[in-house]
């Protein structure tokens, strides 16, 4: 079963990018697969189940699967333990055989926030898929309305990327 895979990292991007990628899983008629990567120091062990080390990963799924029920679709969700999140994405994009990741990118302000940003990079380096990213625009952007797809060339060309002609 082909996912399209979405990684969130925070509670916004649920909101920002899952209307988006219900509209390209009808269009493509595909699932999505919602994950968030927990990023553990080698001193703790990635089994560890503990509230205060999944607690915000699971609301942002749960938010997820909420805004995905309002565009009429069921999402799977995952919660991964590991080291390195972009290493994680790649890894279960593996895993589901996913046809696409599909990426927010919000632009980043600070030195700090630069250098830390390297999910993104590793997973545009080595994904063993397509990679489609979105701009999150500053805060406080209105949020993309989606129309319902009914002209004829935006089916065609959803029908051609399914078969593997684009």
């Amino acid at each position: 079963m082909n996912r399209i895979l979405v990684p969130l990292k925070e509670k916004a991007q649920a909101q920002e990018l899952i209307p988006t990628a219900c509209a390209l899983a009808k269009a493509l008629e595909v699932n999505i697969m919602v994950i968030h990567v927990v990023e553990l120091p080698l001193g703790l062990p990635l089994d560890l189940q503990a509230e205060a080390v999944d607690g915000k990963g699971w609301e942002i799924l749960a938010l997820a699967e909420e805004v995905a029920k309002g565009f009429g679709q069921t999402i799977a969700t995952k919660l991964i333990h590991a080291r390195e999140a972009g290493v994680a994405i790649v890894g279960e994009a593996r895993s589901v055989r996913a046809p696409l990741i599909f990426l927010g990118y919000r632009r980043k302000k600070t030195l700090v926030e630069r250098l830390i940003g390297t999910a993104g990079e590793h997973v545009l380096k080595h994904a063993p898929c397509r990679v489609l990213v979105e701009v999150i625009p500053e805060r406080g952007g209105e949020p993309l309305r989606w129309p319902k797809p009914s002209h004829k060339a935006t089916r065609r060309k959803a029908s051609n990327i399914r078969r593997g002609r684009e």
